[in-house]
C-alpha cells in the first residue's frame, strides 16, 4: 500500500513538473487577440478592458493603444458622446505615435481629430482656438489624407482666418490664409469633383484675394453642379460687379434677388442693382479745375462738378495743385459718374461722384486702406463699401492689380479740397468730412503750414521783440524799452520779423502794420500816458 502510495506520489509531481504557467508575453497577447475578436464583434466595451489588461502588462505596447483608441472611438461613436470626449482616443494615438513612429494608425482614428477640431471651433472663443482646430485638422489629414471633408474642414478654419485678419487690416496675413484655404478646397475637388460647395468657397477665397477671374470661373461650375443659390449668384455679381461689368452683375443680382428669401438680402440686391444702373460710364475731354471736369457722354459732351467737395478757385493758393491732380486721376480717361439725388446745379453742371479705375503693379501701395480702417474702426467690407469701388490694394498675389479710385474722396484724402455740403446731396457726408479731418491732421495739399525758422536771439537790427511775444518794435518805443535784455530778438528787416511769426506793434506802428495808426488817436494816447506819468510823479 504504501509503495501504491508513493508510486501515486511521483507520477503527480511528474505530471505538475510538466504544468509550467504560460510566458507573460504570450498572456498580453492573448489579450490583445482577444480585444481585437471583440472589436471584430462591436463588443466595445469588452476590447477597451481585454486592450487595457494587454497595456497594463506591457506598457510600451504601441498596437494595444492604436487598437484600444479605435474601441473608445467605435463606443462614443455608438453613445453619441460629446464632441470633447473624443480626448481619450486621441490620447492612446499619441501614446501609440511615440512608442512606435512608423506605426500606421487605422484611418478612422483621422476621425477623433477632426472632432475635437470641431470641439475647439464651437466651445472656444479666442484666437488660439483656429491655430488647435488647424493643428487637429491637419493630424487628422496624416492619417487620412483621401478623405476630403477634412480638407473642407481646414480650409474653412483658413477663410475664417482671412475675415479676422482683414477685420484687423492685417491685408498681408488675409492673402496668405485665403491662399492656403484655396489649396486645400482644391484638394477637396480632386477628390470629390462633383462637390459644387467647394467651388462656392474657392471662389470666395479668390474674390477676396482680388482674383475676381478665377472667382467668375469657381461661381459659375458651382451653378452648372446644381448649386442654384442666391448666395452664388450674390458673390458673382459682386465679381462681376468688381471687374466692372456691369450687366452680367446686375444680371446676377436679380437671379440673387429672386431666389433669396431674406428681407435684407433681397434689399442688398435691390440696392446694388439701384447702383449700378445709377453710374454711367463716360470719357474726360478735358479737366476744367480741381472739381470740374468735362465729359463725353453717347457723343453728346457735358460739364460734371464733383458732389461733396469744394476745391481752391483759379487764382487761388493750391488751386494749381488740385487742378493737376485731378488731371492726374482722370484727364483722358473712362470714369463713372454717380448720381446723388440732384441732376445738375444752377449753372446746368451735372452733379456727380465720380470713380475711375486705377492700374498698378501689384508691389505697389495703392490707397491706404488700411490706414483708413484703423480711424475708422470699421470693418473691411464697410471701409470698401464707404469707398465706393475702391478695392483690392492690397492684394499681392496678381502680378497686375487694378481697383476704382472714388475721385472725390481721394481729393480730399490728398488735401486739395474741402467738405461742401448742400442736401439733398449727402451720400457720402459722413467720409467726407473724416477725410477731411484727417488730411488737415496731417498736414496734407492745402492744410500744409509750413514750420517758422528757428528763433536765433540778435541784439542788433532795424526792429526788436521779445521771446515771450509775438511783437515787434521800433528800438526806441516805449515797450521796446521794457524788453529785458535777455529776452530781447532782433529783426534785420519786416520780412525777417514776420518769417518769425511776429506781428508789428500798433503803438510804435514800425512797417508791415495791418494799418496806419490814426494821428488824433495816437495822440490822445500820449495824453493819456502824460496824465498816468503825472499821477504816480504826484
Amino acid at each position: 500500500m504504501k509503495q501504491v502510495f508513493l508510486l501515486i506520489l511521483v507520477i503527480g509531481v511528474l505530471l505538475l513538473g510538466g504544468c509550467t504557467a504560460p510566458a507573460p508575453e504570450q498572456v498580453y497577447q492573448q489579450y490583445f487577440e482577444q480585444g481585437n475578436i471583440y472589436l471584430e464583434q462591436e463588443q466595445w466595451d469588452k476590447a477597451v478592458t481585454e486592450f487595457s489588461k494587454a497595456i497594463e502588462l506591457k506598457p510600451e505596447f504601441a498596437d494595444a493603444y492604436a487598437n484600444r483608441a479605435v474601441a473608445y472611438l467605435e463606443r462614443f461613436e455608438d453613445s453619441k458622446a460629446g464632441d470633447c470626449e473624443y480626448k481619450k482616443v486621441i490620447a492612446d494615438c499619441e501614446k501609440a505615435v511615440e512608442l512606435n513612429p512608423i506605426i500606421k494608425l487605422n484611418p478612422k482614428l483621422a476621425l477623433a481629430y477632426a472632432h475635437l477640431g470641431d470641439c475647439y471651433l464651437k466651445y472656444h472663443s479666442d484666437f488660439e482656438k483656429y491655430e488647435k482646430a488647424v493643428a487637429n485638422y491637419t493630424r487628422a489629414i496624416e492619417i487620412d489624407p483621401d478623405e476630403a471633408d477634412y480638407y473642407w474642414c481646414r480650409g474653412g478654419v483658413y477663410s475664417q482666418l482671412a475675415d479676422y485678419y482683414g477685420d484687423a487690416g492685417l491685408f498681408s496675413k488675409v492673402v496668405d490664409s485665403n491662399n492656403k484655404a484655396i489649396a486645400d478646397f482644391t484638394k477637396v475637388i480632386e477628390l470629390v469633383p462633383e462637390r459644387a460647395g467647394a467651388y462656392f468657397v474657392r471662389g470666395q477665397c479668390y474674390a477676396g484675394n482680388g482674383d475676381y477671374i478665377r472667382a467668375i470661373t469657381d461661381f459659375t461650375k458651382a451653378i452648372e453642379l446644381g448649386r442654384e443659390e442666391w448666395s452664388v449668384y450674390f458673390n458673382r455679381a459682386s465679381a462681376y460687379k468688381e471687374l466692372g461689368s456691369k450687366d452680367e452683375a446686375v444680371a446676377d443680382y436679380r437671379k440673387a434677388l429672386a431666389l433669396a428669401e431674406d428681407d435684407f438680402i433681397k434689399e442688398q440686391s435691390l440696392k446694388a442693382i439701384e447702383e449700378l444702373q445709377a453710374k454711367t460710364e463716360a470719357s474726360v475731354i478735358r479737366v476744367i479745375d480741381g472739381d470740374t471736369i468735362e465729359v463725353d457722354i453717347d457723343g453728346a459732351l457735358y460739364k460734371v462738378r464733383y458732389i461733396g467737395i469744394d476745391t481752391p478757385e483759379v487764382g487761388q493758393l493750391y488751386a494749381d495743385e488740385a487742378t493737376k491732380k485731378n488731371r492726374e486721376l482722370v484727364e483722358g480717361k473712362v470714369v463713372w459718374l454717380e448720381k446723388d439725388v440732384s441732376e445738375t446745379d444752377k449753372y446746368n453742371r451735372l452733379l456727380r461722384y465720380v470713380y475711375v479705375e486705377y492700374t498698378h503693379k501689384a508691389s505697389d501701395s495703392g490707397s491706404d486702406i488700411s490706414e483708413l480702417l484703423r480711424k475708422y474702426g470699421t470693418s473691411l467690407e464697410e471701409t470698401r463699401k464707404l469707398l465706393g469701388e475702391l478695392s483690392g490694394a492690397w492684394n499681392k498675389g496678381a502680378e497686375i492689380q487694378s481697383e476704382y479710385i472714388f475721385v472725390n474722396a481721394e481729393l480730399m484724402r490728398l488735401g486739395y479740397a474741402q467738405v461742401a455740403t448742400y442736401p439733398p446731396d449727402v451720400k457720402y457726408q459722413d467720409l467726407f468730412v473724416q477725410l477731411q479731418r484727417e488730411a488737415r491732421e496731417a498736414g496734407r495739399g492745402c492744410w500744409y503750414t509750413p514750420e517758422a525758422p528757428p528763433i536765433t536771439p540778435k541784439k542788433t537790427g532795424e526792429y526788436v521783440g521779445s521771446i515771450n511775444s509775438d511783437v515787434y518794435h521800433y528800438p526806441d518805443c516805449r515797450y521796446a524799452q521794457r524788453i529785458k535784455p535777455e529776452n530781447e530778438i532782433w529783426f534785420t528787416s519786416v520780412a525777417d520779423a514776420k518769417a518769425h511769426g511776429y506781428r508789428a506793434c500798433k503803438v510804435c506802428n514800425p512797417p508791415g502794420s495791418e494799418q496806419a495808426k490814426d494821428p488824433w488817436e495816437e495822440l490822445g494816447e500820449k495824453i493819456r500816458f502824460a496824465e498816468w506819468l503825472e499821477k504816480l510823479l504826484k
